[in-house]
């Protein structure tokens, strides 16, 4: 028998059995020892599994030495896991370096942080400031050997104090690399990070791309180029499109860089955590970020994503969109889809979110493919307002939703069953850099707007570069418009990365490849190869002209059987309606047979394709009734409360009120 944890489809297995990945942060170090107990066991009475926690850097380093205890009883976290294993709670353990959890600093201790070494720089040679609440501090260079040199040794402390309780001998299962690390949310292209250890790599990621250094400088226009002495480009150089190729590999090498230190920091801890899954988790906004999960992919067994939303249209396409294409890249993975923070309350400094928003958050979630959370927070502390239950541990009004949301969650088994759609969007990464690049409001980064306001779309770039339109707006409103059009006639969908585009041509169905003009070869040729299978596949609003680098791909006509539709192009909201209805008559796309067009609808079903659960969102300030038509089915449950609703006549009528969501378990009489 395999003693190790594995991850699977649906969760992790250990031993014998496979648990789904339910699970409650709660900070050890904020509480007083006695409510560890009453904490935990509250926890464990709401249905979830892991305990998930911070281990802070800043917290356990007093004057130059690490306490796990020995001088203050509360930041003994050996006991706490200890104490959660004597419960049957498993546990994620998250080290840092960075952890946020509204520590000044994000837990990263004073003298790291102002050690000249390892700071992060701007183009300048300042230092890179993070103006956060309660207090401004300088951020860290991941690129920095000093950086990486503390952190290790930090991780070798916490190994040494915690290492041994890995699963099977102890609980820890999951071990979290880092933070959300957008650079502290300062992740704009030319904002930072330009710290020497940046530089070189950089250069180092130009030599690897450009092996012929001719070519590099043609296409850089720098006759005098030489690698080992390359600075990345200014801003104000970016005026036409042939000044492209030099910001997007700064912007590339940026995205590579970073996963290359996370990849570096994750090597101890493999080491410390014998056999634990590493983790990371991906930030609200993240598509307009730094991050890139293909990368991540490589390094890490999860990559989760965090949830802090709020019930309104634009919120709700937003938890749409970021889980449909997680849930993609999970399902094609093999392994479950997973919200490493379910937002439930909120820190002070962001707006005010209630927790009619907590619910909505975590209902849509579900509904687009989440089939594990952790709640965060689930038990109170200082610098966050909202949770299910207080310091002492004592369950407050609110655990009772969140109890029976884990209940509908393990009845309905939503972890094993499949959102099935017959369309899938693919976003290449090109065309989120290039948004990146163009960003209309650097050094403020499209990363730090949706923090601050939850619309991951602010800022497109204007710039035409010479072009005769945006290629960034143009490429952004034609996505608005083509979901518009697919959620108008409940046409379930999905949006993919663009390094799954193989994945979405097998998936069958309709491939829509958002297409900024520039597409690379690889691509290219996949596409070509399924049209010529007779497969619809859409490119759009721009057709394929150019190389990744922005170059002329010469004259390279696209193939196609009949019935493949090939290009849609321009924004042209007539066109693509009228695309969207002839794909679902030729292809029989799947639809949901809903009469009410602001609710949103998803279902989900068996691996026999038999109907399981279905899930109505009404993110409108409105109280609304729908009528879903379902012909095998007699009734349907809500799964929260467990109010009976029948189905007459093949359809059910059921209301929906303002800013919410049902979850219903659907049945039948046989």
């Amino acid at each position: 028998m395999n003693h190790r944890p594995e991850l699977v489809a649906h969760g992790v297995r250990l031993g014998e059995q496979v648990v789904p990945l339910l699970a409650g942060s709660v900070h050890y170090y904020q509480l007083a020892v006695e409510h560890w107990k009453p904490a935990l066991t509250a926890l464990r009475a709401l249905g979830l599994s892991f305990v998930d926690t911070y281990v802070p850097w800043s917290v356990h380093e007093r004057g130059g030495q690490c306490d796990f205890g020995a001088q203050h009883a509360e930041l003994n976290a050996r006991r706490f896991l200890e104490l959660a294993a004597e419960l049957g709670l498993y546990a994620i353990v998250r080290p840092g370096p960075h952890v946020n959890a509204e520590l000044t600093g994000f837990g990263i201790p004073k003298r790291v942080l102002w050690d000249e070494d390892c700071m992060a720089r701007s183009a300048s040679g300042a230092r890179v400031v993070l103006p956060i609440p309660p207090l401004a501090f300088p951020l860290p260079s991941y690129a920095s050997p000093k950086f990486q040199a503390e952190t290790s040794d930090w991780y070798r402390q916490v190994g040494q104090a915690l290492g041994d309780l890995c699963y099977p001998a102890g609980p820890i299962v999951f071990v979290q690399v880092d933070n959300e690390a957008t650079l502290g949310f300062r992740d704009g292209v030319f904002d930072q990070d330009y710290h020497p250890g940046v530089l070189g790599e950089y250069r180092e990621y130009l030599a690897r791309k450009y092996p012929n250094l001719d070519g590099l400088r043609r296409l850089y226009k720098n006759p005098a180029l030489v690698i080992g002495k390359a600075n990345p480009p200014d801003r104000k150089q970016l005026k036409l499109a042939s000044d492209l190729p030099a910001a997007l590999d700064w912007a590339e090498a940026q995205e590579v860089t970073l996963a290359r230190a996370l990849e570096r920091m994750a090597l101890p801890l493999r080491e410390l955590f014998p056999g634990a899954l590493l983790t990371h988790n991906l930030p609200p906004g993240f598509e307009g970020s730094v991050l890139d999960p293909a990368l991540l992919d490589r390094s890490f067994d999860v990559v989760g994503l965090d949830y802090y939303h709020r019930a309104t249209p634009l919120h709700r396409n937003a938890i749409f969109e970021r889980t449909s294409e997680v849930a993609f890249r999970a399902r094609t993975r093999g392994r479950p889809c997973f919200a490493a923070e379910l937002g439930v309350g909120f820190p002070p400094y962001f707006s005010p979110h209630s927790e009619a928003d907590s619910r909505f958050t975590a209902l849509c979630a579900l509904a687009y493919g989440v089939q594990g959370f952790n709640l965060y927070m689930a038990v109170e502390r200082s610098r966050w307002i909202g949770a299910p239950i207080d310091v002492t541990g004592t369950p407050l009004p609110e655990a009772d939703f969140y109890r029976n949301l884990v209940s509908a969650v393990q009845h309905t088994r939503l972890f094993e069953l499949e959102r099935r759609s017959g369309v899938t969007i693919v976003v290449p990464r090109l065309v989120r850099r290039l948004a990146r690049v163009l960003h209309a409001f650097d050094p403020l980064s499209p990363t730090l707007l949706c923090a601050m306001t939850g619309d991951q779309r602010l800022g497109p770039g204007e710039q035409t570069l010479g072009l005769p339109s945006s290629l960034v707006l143009d490429t952004l409103e034609f996505l608005i418009l083509l979901e518009q059009e697919l959620d108008r006639r409940h046409i379930p969908y999905s949006l993919v990365a663009g390094d799954q585009l193989p994945e979405a041509l097998a998936a069958g169905g309709w491939t829509v490849v958002l297409s900024c003009s520039a597409i690379g070869a690889a691509d290219l040729d996949l596409i070509e190869r399924a049209l010529a299978r007779g497969q619809a596949v859409t490119l759009g609003p721009h057709a394929p002209e150019r190389d990744l680098n922005f170059q002329p791909l010469g004259t390279r006509p696209l193939l196609h059987e009949t019935g493949a539709v090939v290009a849609l192009l321009g924004v042209n909201q007539p066109a693509i309606a009228q695309t969207v209805d002839g794909a679902l008559v030729a292809l029989g796309l799947p639809r949901l047979l809903i009469d009410t067009p602001e609710i949103h609808g998803s279902l989900f079903e068996t691996g026999t394709g038999i109907p399981s659960v279905a899930f109505l969102v009404n993110p409108t300030p409105r109280d609304l009734e729908v009528s879903w038509s379902f012909a095998t089915k007699s009734h349907a449950r809500d799964a929260i409360t467990n109010e009976l609703l029948p189905i007459v006549d093949g359809a059910l009528r059921v209301p929906i009120p303002c800013c919410s969501v049902r979850m219903l378990e659907l049945g039948s009489n046989s």
